[in-house]
C-alpha cells in the first residue's frame, strides 16, 4: 500500500521521497553493473561493458513500448507498476545462476589444483 501511496498522493512531499528512492535504486544499478563485470572479466573490461551496455539499451526500447501496451490495454498505472515488479525476480534469478555457475567453477579449479 505504501508504494502505492504515490500514484494516489497529492503530497508534493511524498512524491519527492519516492523520487530520491528511486534515483537511489538507479544510483546503485549504475554503479553495480560495472563492478560486477569487472569481477567477471577484468581482461576485457571495456568490451563486456560496452556489450553490456547495448543489450540493455536494446532491452529498453523493446520493452518500453510493451509496458506501454500494458498501460493503454488494462488503462491502469497499477497494474503496469506491478508488471514492472514482476520483472525483477528475472534479474534476482539470473544473478543466482551466475553465483552458482561461478562458484561451482572454483570448486572445479580448487579441485583440480588439489589433485595435480
Amino acid at each position: 500500500m505504501f508504494f502505492t501511496g504515490m500514484i494516489f498522493s497529492t503530497d508534493v512531499n511524498l512524491v519527492y521521497v519516492f523520487v530520491v528512492i528511486i534515483g537511489i535504486g538507479r544510483c546503485f544499478w549504475s554503479l553495480l553493473v560495472p563492478l560486477v563485470m569487472a569481477d567477471l572479466c577484468p581482461d576485457n573490461f571495456t568490451s563486456v561493458m560496452g556489450i553490456c551496455f547495448l543489450f540493455m539499451g536494446i532491452i529498453n526500447i523493446g520493452i518500453g513500448p510493451i509496458i506501454g501496451a500494458i498501460r493503454d490495454y488494462t488503462d491502469s498505472y497499477i497494474i503496469t507498476f506491478v508488471f514492472l515488479i514482476a520483472i525483477n525476480p528475472i534479474c534476482v534469478i539470473a544473478w543466482s545462476m551466475q553465483l552458482i555457475c561461478h562458484g561451482r567453477r572454483k570448486r572445479n579449479v580448487k579441485n583440480k589444483t588439489n589433485e595435480t
